[in-house]
């Protein structure tokens, strides 16, 4: 197999003999090889080859016929060699979006798989922090010891199934400690308390670890007494594990292992033979203070001199970047277990908090009404396997998560209903209002969604709660400040989800965002419009702006350029807003980039790219797969341009703002006489005015893969004002 890698892996060009090859060495049949070529030739008809032949070839074996068809050995001899699990993980996905192919069990192999490989990266990591010393004359031992314990942590986690990151995470710890306890006397560690030192490394709850602990060494026990392992003694289950008998049980359990494998796993201890993987950095991006921006005119609402965002924003203040996040996936599942455990203490369903019991009669509502109806729903997903099976499940370690979702709304409602009744007083109406409950539901479905490592998705966890994304969004500010001890990983994660939505979900073809966005305008133009949505719209318009800073700080491109640009981004949002359905705002910021500066100094799309890549890795979507385009050229070209090109082709001095009002300014301008100053073209011809703004397709060829708010719900003008405390500012305190 690493013959077979390395033939292919600079090889870039295509043919069926080294597909047909890959199928002899691996034992396929002959229609699995039909498939394949099928698939990888509708895969690079529009695409070049653009990575190693290896990717391609093992993607489109992969998804070409259902797993349960190949050989036994096949996953393993498939994925033992890959050097770069996350390169693999994404390029397979884009590989199905882009051959439309359905190979869901394919899709579980490849996951777990990546899982796997990260959890292995974190065991090495954890590893090394131990600093274990071997007397001289010794030296590998402790190598021994390391796969022993990567040996039974695999046993393990094929035993439970399991890719629940708390699990996971005191699996390694309690591995670790057991090997402590039993170190051979040619190896020591220095200090006196494993068990505590354990617990700081990874932020473990006491009794959790305890449990855990006890648990693996009832699952060593049990291989003892099936002869798997040899011991020295009768007088400790562990004596001779790890010391006199270390390499013959290594053996034992490693054969054991290959042995139990099923035709869809993927063997985890041939991580043992390769290269070791380095200990995870936690990179973050230096970014600017926010105060320091000079881009001060693209984030002015109008012409006065000294405005900046946040003075016509006030209390709606710049999103920071999703790219700069110094948490790993396992400490922060660690940190937030530790919060859940304690609110799981603290609340209890068949004892409501008084304050709740208080606004049930106040409100005629009641939430033991509204506890069973959760319940209920959540028992009606188990049985829908497309949905969410994996939170029902209950295992010996996370227990029953549908019963987490339930203490934590019950708390969550509380602490919220709590708060702004130190700020307000009356909220019965806010109480009985079915959207409140809905979102608040949704916001701790999300909670262990993230806390677990669960596989679903956010418009999966909507689709449960019965929830729109605008009534998701109108309770995130609330939901995150409800609890001073909630932890910063928590509520950076609901900033990110509040990002995704902003660039993605606002503009999915169910979202009503749209709709209430043209709405908006309309009446912007004669009055103040929606309250909540002015809200929202200037949230949309602080995050575009500091997009548009964080892409354009590294292109050199002028201050006053840069205001075109933002005008541009402005007027597609307003009065073009058809342009994102489907598609990311990333796209039209990109492309509004593009345009206006093939009136200065253009700049390529490929220059555009590269740098958006390494702000914002694995987001390849946004210009390979544009929706009803393909790539981003073809949208520029085809969508974006016929909309703007009268406009454009003129200069950018009519795309001046003269509204004075911070609101209206961020509308785009209009004409008493011609309308929309953006009106659409007057022929869908490529004309010579307007061929200077046409893209070639030097940027699809070569594209790198790399890695308060008004809380009123249906709008009742009656409801109370809850001040706005920036998640940004919250967190920096």
């Amino acid at each position: 197999m690493a013959s077979r890698k390395t033939r292919f892996a600079n090889n870039m060009s295509f043919d069926s003999n080294s597909l047909q090859s890959f199928c002899q060495e691996l034992n396929l049949p002959s229609q699995v090889l039909k498939e394949a070529e099928s698939l990888c030739s509708a895969y690079l008809h529009n695409t070049p080859i653009q990575q190693p032949l290896y990717l391609y070839i093992s993607s489109t074996l992969v998804a070409a016929t259902t797993l349960r068809k190949f050989p036994l050995n096949f996953c393993q001899n498939l994925l033992k060699t890959l050097s770069n699990t996350e390169d693999f993980l994404d390029f397979f996905n884009n590989f199905l979006r882009q051959t439309s192919t359905d190979a869901p069990e394919a899709l579980v192999v490849i996951n777990n798989y990546a899982f796997a490989w990260r959890l292995y990266k974190k065991f090495v990591e954890k590893w090394a922090q131990l600093e274990l010393e071997e007397k001289q004359g010794h030296s590998g031992v402790g190598t021994q010891l390391r796969d022993m314990a990567w040996t039974i942590i695999a046993l393990k986690r094929l035993s439970t199934n399991s890719n629940d990151l708390v699990e996971n995470a005191h699996l390694i710890l309690s591995v670790l400690y057991i090997v402590l306890q039993n170190l051979p006397e040619t190896v020591s560690f220095a200090n006196n308390d494993a068990f505590d030192f354990l617990i700081k490394q990874f932020n473990a709850e006491s009794e959790q670890a305890q449990e855990a602990i006890c648990s693996v060494e009832g699952f060593i026990q049990g291989m003892v007494a099936a002869e798997l392992i040899k011991i020295s003694s009768e007088k400790s289950v562990f004596d001779g594990i790890f010391s006199e008998y270390l390499a013959v049980n290594m053996l034992k359990l490693a054969d054991f292992y290959i042995s139990s494998l099923s035709p869809l796993d993927a063997s985890e201890i041939e991580f043992l033979k390769k290269p070791q993987p380095r200990t995870p950095v936690k990179h973050t991006r230096q970014r600017k203070n926010n105060v320091e921006l000079k881009s001060k005119r693209i984030i002015s609402w109008d012409n006065e001199p000294e405005a900046n965002i946040k003075s016509k924003l006030g209390d709606v203040p710049v999103q920071s970047s999703p790219y700069s996040h110094a948490f790993t996936p396992i400490s922060s599942a660690m940190e937030l277990n530790n919060w859940l455990r304690e609110v799981y203490k603290k609340t209890s369903l068949s004892q409501i908090p008084i304050l709740l019991q208080e606004y049930d009669s106040l409100a005629n509502f009641s939430v033991y009404a509204k506890i069973e109806a959760y319940r209920n729903k959540l028992i009606s997903v188990q049985l829908d396997k497309e949905n969410l099976p994996s939170i029902i499940q209950e295992t010996a370690a996370s227990k029953d998560k549908s019963e987490h979702i339930l203490k934590l709304y019950v708390y969550t409602l509380h602490g919220m209903i709590k708060n702004e009744q130190k700020r307000q007083g009356n909220l019965s109406t806010l109480y009985s209002n079915e959207n409140f409950h809905q979102a608040t539901f949704a916001c701790c479905i999300e909670c262990i969604v993230n806390a677990y490592g669960l596989n679903i998705n956010f418009d999966q966890v909507l689709s449960i709660a019965d929830v729109s994304v605008f009534e998701f969004w109108k309770l995130i500010t609330t939901f995150v400040q409800f609890d001073g001890k909630m932890p910063v990983a928590l509520r950076k994660h609901f900033r990110d989800v509040e990002n995704f939505i902003m660039n993605e979900n606002a503009w999915s073809t169910q979202s009503p965002i749209r709709q209430m966005l043209v709405q908006f305008v309309t009446e912007c133009k004669n009055s103040s419009g929606n309250p909540i949505f002015n809200i929202f719209f200037k949230r949309l318009l602080s995050h575009t702006a500091q997009k548009l800073v964080e892409i354009t700080d590294q292109l050199e491109i002028l201050e006053e350029v840069k205001e075109r640009i933002w005008e541009l981004i402005k007027t597609c949002i307003t009065e073009h807003s058809d342009l994102l359905v489907s598609r990311s705002l990333d796209t039209i910021i990109l492309c509004s980039i593009y345009a206006i500066c093939k009136l200065f100094k253009p700049i390529s799309f490929k220059v555009l790219i590269e740098n958006f890549s390494a702000l914002y890795p694995a987001k390849e979507h946004v210009f390979k797969q544009v929706a009803g385009a393909g790539d981003i050229i073809k949208f520029y070209n085809h969508f974006f341009i016929p909309r703007f090109k009268d406009n454009l082709s003129q200069g950018t001095e009519n795309m001046k703002n003269f509204f004075q009002s911070p609101l209206r300014a961020s509308l785009p301008i209009t004409s008493p006489s011609r309308g929309s100053a953006f009106c659409s073209p007057k022929t869908p011809y490529l004309t010579p005015r307007t061929r200077k703004l046409w893209a070639s397709s030097e940027g699809s060829q070569i594209i790198p893969q790399k890695k308060g708010r008004l809380i009123s719900f249906d709008d009742e003008p009656v409801l109370p004002k809850i001040e706005e405390v920036s998640p940004v500012h919250r967190n920096k305190k």
